[in-house]
């Protein structure tokens, strides 16, 4: 099968927490960590309204994997320059920021990792470019590596041709079009009334 997927869809869609919790949950998630990375550092760090964790990773544990907290001895884990680091071996699926990842690249520790998601990818930097180039280099020398490229608008086109070598099918693409509510967690689920979906906190199966 294919090591690339591209995943487009606009703002609601579930790119950034929806996804990597069905990646985690899936044959692909047990064979190795999930690496997310976030360009905006603001989605990475911890700020509390009302007591409760509003960043990415805190609303992955507590909303759709009904943990306690992000950090060590946690599923979820978060890795930032200048925060000391909540992840341990325990961490099954990692945010981090698109510099760590670049560090861990030219650092040959990719083969701890399953899939690698850059999320955001629509984001123009010197960092994405680079990530993208190193990616494409890089992947074949990981056989049980994927890399799944999130982004709310995308040159799909261009994508297949760079990381497929000129074979667009050598990338799949989806395209979510409707907003993750939870009727759509539920139709999407695979497993359907008896998946995982169900056991999620808080929820019911639609009507």
């Amino acid at each position: 099968g294919t090591k690339v997927s591209i995943l487009v869809g606009p703002t609601g869609t579930g790119k950034s927490v929806w996804a990597p919790v069905q990646l985690l949950r899936s044959r692909i998630g047990r064979e190795g960590r999930i690496l997310v990375t976030q360009p905006r550092l603001v989605t990475l760090r911890t700020s509390k309204k009302k007591g409760e964790d509003t960043s990415t990773p805190g609303f992955v544990a507590k909303h759709l994997l009904g943990a306690d907290a992000v950090g060590a001895g946690q599923e979820v884990g978060v890795l930032f320059s200048g925060e000391s680091s909540k992840q341990d071996r325990y961490t099954r699926l990692l945010y981090v920021t698109d510099g760590i990842l670049i560090r861990w690249i030219l650092s040959g520790q990719l083969g701890r990792f399953s899939v690698v998601v850059i999320d955001e990818a629509h984001e123009q930097s010197s960092n994405m470019e680079l990530i993208f180039a190193l990616m494409r280099y890089h992947l074949p020398l990981y056989p049980r590596l994927r890399l799944v490229i999130a982004s709310a608008t995308m040159d799909i086109e261009r994508f297949q041709n760079f990381f497929g070598a000129g074979d667009p099918s050598r990338v799949f693409v989806a395209q979510p079009e409707q907003p993750t509510t939870l009727k759509v967690i539920h139709d999407r689920w695979p497993d359907g009334p008896e998946g995982y979906a169900v056991k999620l906190p808080g929820f019911e199966v639609p009507e």
